[in-house]
């Protein structure tokens, strides 16, 4: 099956402007004041004619517009942000050139950084932009509010932002306001004054009224344009006018229903037919409208009701353009009028309608919709109207049928949709289940997923043994063993042999990988790594000699995050740039596994003191795991993100990723990975930030806590942090010991090397020297192999005086990476040109080299502006790395800048 395109391309089309409407220059005015500023809301209740005054307005306005009409969906930040890309796209391909590769597959959040890429390229075109965002009260998700308002902050002067919604949005208005950066449209500006009533009902609705009739229509609709709309249809071939205009009072529902009634009853059975019949449908188009009408023999839908056909039966592209003419409440979604949808107010009440004088037919319409929305590709919606029509039994086996499909293509949407399902039906189908639960374990559910767990494998031992669903049970079984909170806990599961996973089907490729990941990762929490990263590997090597549907294997991830486990950082970098190279260059992303590689990349750039590239990767990281939120990579993501802020010293925004971390992980059955980090990661941040009483606070009520006495182990580097603070170096050393256990999920060197260096500052702060430079060299031959950079700055001023006085000693057999570190510390008050700089000096010719390679100059382009062979090029790059101990362009340019020989 051919991947559709994910994006609803109607949502990113202005609505058709009809001929003859009433043109609001009072309004339009305004909206084009706004316009010179970041943000214009035109805020009112349903029927006000918001959209049509937004279209109508920027119409005109002389910018390039960007159309984005919002629904339910998009409060998903990955809809949001691939929908927002865009529309944006749609006014100059150049924008989001960048962003929009990380949004294939599936639409997706926006998070900061590529926000910020989005701001950049929107500075960079010559032109001015307005971006539209309709009905926007759909918006419930504070993530998407979060991006908003962010674009707000941050968008250039040629940029100009207008919402149109039903109800106020939580952006900074009042802020706004106070810089005199917003304009503001509500009711009372919108309703129709009483001479734009006039030129509607006598001019755009052909009615001849006196100014009487209009006044009293004016002010009993208060200007409401969907009720004076109504009225006048109502209107249209009456005689007594005036008596319809007395007798029009009451609420402003009840005079919809009113006027629907007055409506329906002046149009012809086909019109009353349609009407009601497609008003199940969120979007219509034809030919959807005609499966939906269509009569078949022996159906109970028929259509003895209708008795007069002006158009043939299945002609719903005439009666479209029909109801569009005679300004029927309905909305054109694109140019070419194809798709169109009913006014929402108008479809609440035509379903009403259908609800209380046919409620046998709904069940029918929405099964007929589905069925042609899985014939067309709208899998989701197809599933949706079957949800509706409680069709549970059919909805269950469409979610069966492509669930490993879009799963495939890095669509979750149709799993999730499971969890729709009664239990007792969802069961009955164990592979779908288990792909349910599967993705409940990614998501952090697991408070869901065991019971479900469960379910499945009492379903497996109640169903026939000749049923070929055996194998499920293995996958079940390997999701249990995975969930076993202890290695040592009542409920641990014994691993079965690698072996048995050959019963998995061959056309299973993608719960074949899931049994593999399972299988790698239940090692790795029985501390097995070694098992866990061969077994790994050499299913990844063997996955290369056959050609398979994903971009990165996805036990490339738990590869890549045991080597980080181990202290490996080059091999992690090297396997992380083999997979995530390629898909770059080409253009493609396979979210699932592509966000976890993004991540632990960042983390090695972070080791590496590469700070600027290494927050770039995580946050793209984060950004490709929001379709899936699998609650690893967002924990690591965060972690990571966090850490590398701390060290950039932006505190303020390293305590927010704090909160998202806690929020994150708070409601789930918490991965043990992140205990440690859980319960310290806030008070690293105010202790690095300089807020000594509020650790020292924190301090006192951990060392009451029943947790401390049960877990020390969490706290014991932290609570020598602040000790040390505190000038407490006895205290320091005593809490250090016994050394901390090796935790399950994160660098161990990375651990074993701080914990040497804090051991190492309490010895040497009493007096016992040559005991703490024997520990900082254990730290340099731990940390010299693979680079380790930034862990001695996180510890501090105290290693960096350890550092010293261990060049100062009898022959430091570290002495050229000690000064690499001391020189990380502050190049500004080393020696301009360290001796480890002068043992590696770059050659003038590399120098060029480097200096066209930061320029993003490929090999060929630098041989050719160089006049050399590529081949000499070649060299002189492997001589660069090898000198700046670095293993590609990226890394080499990076440590180039961070040493001061690039500026």
């Amino acid at each position: 099956m051919q991947k559709s395109d994910p994006l609803v391309r109607t949502k990113l089309c202005p609505p058709f402007i009809r001929p003859g409407l009433v043109m609001r220059p009072r309004l339009q005015e305004q909206i084009e004041q706004g316009l010179r500023g970041p943000l214009t809301l035109i805020v009112a209740p349903a029927g006000f004619g918001k959209t049509t005054l937004a279209a109508t307005s920027v119409a005109g306005c002389g910018m390039s517009v960007a159309w984005l009409s919002l629904d339910k969906s998009d409060n998903h930040v990955g809809h949001f942000a691939a929908y927002l890309i865009a529309s944006l796209q749609g006014v100059d391909h150049r924008i989001g050139i960048d962003a929009s590769q990380f949004t294939t597959g599936i639409q997706q959040a926006l998070p900061e950084a590529v926000l910020a890429s989005l701001i950049n390229d929107l500075a960079a075109v010559d032109r001015e932009i307005v971006l539209v965002l309709d009905d926007y009260q759909f918006i419930s998700s504070q993530a998407v509010h979060t991006q908003v308002a962010f674009l707000l902050e941050h968008c250039p002067r040629s940029f100009h932002l207008l919402i149109a919604t039903r109800s106020d949005p939580p952006l900074p208005i009042a802020r706004l306001r106070a810089r005199a950066q917003v304009i503001e449209l509500r009711s009372a500006d919108l309703r129709f004054t009483t001479d734009e009533a006039v030129q509607f009902l006598n001019d755009v609705m052909g009615l001849h009224l006196d100014a009487g009739a209009v006044g009293a229509l004016e002010e009993r609709t208060e200007g409401w344009i969907a009720g004076l709309q109504m009225a006048a249809l109502s209107m249209r071939d009456r005689t007594d006018v005036r008596g319809f205009i007395e007798g029009f009072s009451g609420t402003n529902r009840f005079i919809l229903e009113y006027l629907l009634e007055e409506i329906l009853s002046s149009q012809s059975a086909d019109i009353q037919h349609f009407l009601l019949r497609t008003s199940i449908l969120e979007r219509l188009t034809a030919p959807l409208c005609d499966a939906l009408l269509k009569n078949v023999a022996g159906s109970e839908f028929r259509d003895d009701d209708v008795t007069s056909h002006a158009w043939p039966a299945s002609d719903s592209a005439s009666i479209l353009r029909y109801l569009e003419r005679e300004n029927l409440f309905l909305v054109s979604l694109d140019d070419q009028r194809i798709w169109f949808r009913y006014h929402h107010l108008f479809a609440d009440l035509l379903r009403a309608r259908l609800n209380q004088t046919q409620p046998s037919m709904e069940h029918i319409l929405h099964v007929r919709a589905s069925t042609w929305l899985e014939q067309n590709g709208f899998i989701p919606e197809a599933i949706q109207h079957l949800f509706s029509a409680h069709e549970m039994d059919q909805a269950a086996e469409l979610i069966e049928r492509y669930v490993a499909i879009r799963w495939a293509e890095s669509d979750p949407s149709v799993a999730l949709m499971a969890e729709s399902l009664p239990t007792e039906l969802l069961i009955t189908r164990p592979k779908m289940a288990f792909y349910y639960a599967w993705y409940l374990i990614l998501q952090g559910s697991v408070e869901k997923a065991i019971p479900l767990l469960r379910d499945i494998e009492q379903q497996l031992v109640l169903a026939d043994r000749n049923s070929g669903q055996g194998w499920i049970q293995t996958l079940v079984g390997l999701a249990q063993a995975f969930l076993a909170s202890r290695s040592n806990s009542s409920d641990l599961r014994p691993l079965p042999d690698y072996q048995i996973l050959d019963e998995i089907p061959l056309g299973e490729f993608i719960l074949r990988d899931t049994a593999e990941i399972l299988y790698g990762m239940a090692l790795g929490r029985r501390g097995q790594i070694d098992r866990a990263a061969e077994l790994a590997y050499k299913i990844i090597q063997k996955g290369k000699t056959h050609q398979r549907a994903l971009a990165i294997p996805p036990l490339v991830p738990l590869l890549a995050r045991i080597y980080l486990m181990q202290g490996r950082l080059h091999a992690a970098a090297s396997l992380c740039r083999e997979y995530l190279d390629p898909l770059k260059e080409k253009g493609i992303r396979f979210i699932y596994s592509a966000g976890g590689m993004n991540v632990f990349l960042g983390e090695v750039l972070y080791e590496w003191n590469c700070l600027e590239e290494a927050e770039r990767q995580v946050r793209e990281g984060l950004h490709a795991n929001e379709p899936w939120v699998d609650i690893m990579t967002d924990a690591w993501g965060l972690l990571a993100l966090t850490r590398v802020l701390r060290a950039k010293a932006d505190y303020a925004a390293a305590l927010q990723y704090v909160d998202k971390l806690e929020r994150r992980l708070q409601g789930h059955l918490r991965p043990r990975e992140f205990d440690e980090d859980f319960h310290t990661l806030r008070v690293r941040v105010e202790l690095a930030s300089g807020n000594l009483p509020e650790a020292i606070k924190w301090a006192e009520q951990i060392r009451q806590s029943e947790d401390f006495h049960s877990h020390k182990e969490r706290y014991q580097l932290t609570l020598s942090r602040i000790y040390f603070a505190q000038g407490k170096y006895t205290d320091a050393e005593e809490i250090l010991n016994p050394m901390p256990s090796r935790p399950t999920g994160g660098n161990q060197i990375t651990r074993q090397i701080e914990y040497n260096l804090l051991l190492a500052t309490a010895i040497a702060e009493q007096q016992r020297l040559p005991k703490a430079l024997g520990l900082v060299e254990s730290c340099l031959a731990l940390a010299e192999p693979e680079g380790y950079i930034q862990i001695f700055l996180d510890v501090g001023g105290p290693t960096r005086k350890l550092l010293k006085a261990y060049l100062r000693s009898a022959a430091p057999v570290h002495k050229l990476y000690a000064q690499k570190l001391l020189y990380a510390f502050s190049p500004a008050e080393e020696v301009s040109s360290p001796d480890y700089m002068q043992n590696e000096l770059l050659s003038q010719r590399e120098l060029e080299v480097l200096q066209l390679m930061s320029l993003g100059k490929t090999n060929l382009e630098i041989s050719e502006q160089l006049i050399v062979a590529r081949g000499t090029i070649k060299a002189h790059a492997a001589s660069i790395y090898r000198k700046l101990d670095a293993t590609n362009r990226t890394e080499a340019v990076a440590r180039a800048r961070q040493l001061g020989i690039l500026s």
